[in-house]
């Protein structure tokens, strides 16, 4: 499932609208529907407050930072697979 998915999902199963879901995450509403649409990527703050509100984001999220033949580019931050690990370490951590 992808992160945009796995937001409309949780928005349903919790009647969360998308202001007040945005509020949650602490982003623009106006940002929570790009990322919905799939106009822009969440970066590492919106990663960080989904898996900070739900462990359902846990799964969508691996999947997006380690998808197949992806590279990752938050912040400026260009990787290949390879060189993730530390980056996913940093955003698992509690």
């Amino acid at each position: 499932m992808k992160i945009k998915d796995a937001i409309k999902t949780y928005q349903e199963a919790n009647n969360l609208n998308d202001a007040q879901f945005a509020r949650l995450l602490n982003i623009d509403r106006s940002m929570l529907s790009k990322i919905k649409s799939g106009e822009r990527e969440p970066g590492v703050k919106v990663i960080k407050a989904l898996l900070k509100h739900s462990p359902e984001f846990r799964k969508p999220i691996s999947d997006y930072l380690l998808g197949e033949d992806r590279t990752l580019d938050i912040l400026g931050i260009k990787e290949n697979r390879q060189g993730l690990r530390g980056l996913v370490a940093r955003i698992f951590k509690r």
